[in-house]
């Protein structure tokens, strides 16, 4: 964590993530040495569906319940709710999503949210958390306007990056003409700061930075560099976790997934043949799908070999997957470990273990995975 606080934007600028390969075409990589195996207990147990997790600089755990609209503060194993979302639209795959922190929250406070609205949108709001972080106040919604449907494909997830701006995932809300519409914010990876303001080197002039996705739930930045990766939803085929490099701040990048006409699910996830320079992913599942969500980046030397590598949790298959890129950003080796139940995200707290949400309704926990 330490790491990834101190990374700079300019050492993100020097990566790309190597899109020599069609992600139709890989080829398993070498398996060189499993990750770390993980003793893995109940943590808080009795939620409903809790969806992500943050910390504050003091080690306080934050997270939010999808239907519900809550959002809980735990100090250690005791856990209670803070705040509720009262204009949120839980109904199909939507609810309260995304949370994170100001970089500088012991000064600000600043508590973002992403979730699904009454308006109906998707949006991003900004809150202020108390000195005795029992409460949430003074509301500002900073992005509006996400597309909505029913619920599905909202992304919405929220981090900040070593650059101090806010990436955010937004989904295509199932509308075939978003992704690849630059006056919408559908099928966007957003970056803003605080307020809600385009990032000044955004490629696009708007407040997304890459464009052409389908259901994004997972961002993360790798700590020795910033590196941001995405995991994303495919149809019947091909979820993918992608990386955005120095690239896609010359350019804008384009994931390459356009569904038309109508929402045509039988297209490319990255369509070579539309896009021939579609910033390609370096993971495809092929068929069937294992439904990517939240994704962390491991860090330190508790993870041996696999320090930097990416873990996602997956919800459809319930299971850990852990991807390692070599120094050339492409993919060297991936494992997966099974879970009993649904996986909704899996994020590396500041004691360096790993703490993974269950996607289960009124019974789900959040359980704390240690290597061994």
């Amino acid at each position: 964590m330490n790491r990834l606080l101190a990374a700079t934007l300019g050492a993100l600028l020097l990566l790309g993530c190597g899109p020599d390969s069609s992600p139709m075409d890989f080829a398993p990589p070498p398996q060189e040495t499993d990750p770390p195996a993980l003793n893995v207990t109940d943590y808080i147990t009795g939620l409903d569906k809790p969806w992500d997790v943050t910390w504050t600089p003091g080690g306080e755990m934050l997270f939010t319940e999808n239907n519900t609209g809550d959002v809980w503060v735990a100090v250690g194993q005791s856990a209670a709710p803070i705040h509720t979302v009262t204009d949120l639209n839980s109904s199909g795959e939507g609810g309260l999503m995304g949370i994170t922190l100001s970089p500088d929250f012991n000064t600000d406070r600043y508590v973002f949210l992403c979730y699904n609205s009454t308006a109906p949108d998707v949006r991003i709001v900004r809150y202020q958390a108390n000195q005795t972080l029992t409460s949430l106040t003074d509301k500002t919604p900073i992005v509006t306007g996400g597309p909505y449907t029913t619920g599905r494909h909202s992304g919405c997830r929220i981090k900040f990056g070593p650059d101090g701006f806010l990436w955010a995932a937004f989904g295509d809300s199932a509308t075939g003409t978003t992704s690849q519409d630059d006056n919408s914010l559908g099928g966007k990876i957003l970056r803003v700061d605080e307020d809600g303001n385009a990032a000044p080197n955004n490629p696009s002039g708007e407040v997304w930075f890459a464009k052409g996705y389908r259901n994004p739930q997972g961002i993360d930045f790798r700590p020795s560099d910033g590196l941001a990766c995405i995991a994303q939803h495919g149809p019947d085929r091909d979820d993918e976790v992608e990386c955005l490099g120095s690239n896609c701040f010359g350019d804008v990048c384009n994931s390459g997934w356009n569904p038309v006409p109508g929402y045509n699910e039988a297209v490319p996830m990255t369509d070579l043949a539309l896009y021939p320079d579609a910033n390609q992913a370096l993971w495809s599942s092929g068929a069937p799908t294992l439904a990517p969500s939240g994704m962390s980046f491991l860090d330190g030397n508790q993870w041996g070999a696999w320090d930097n590598a990416i873990v996602v949790a997956f919800l459809k298959a319930r299971r850990l997957g852990y991807f390692r890129l070599d120094g050339a950003n492409q993919l060297r080796s991936e494992d997966f470990t099974t879970f009993t139940n649904r996986l909704r995200t899996a994020e590396q707290g500041p004691d360096g273990c790993l703490y993974i949400l269950e996607d289960v309704n009124s019974t789900a926990k959040i359980l704390r995975g240690c290597p061994q």
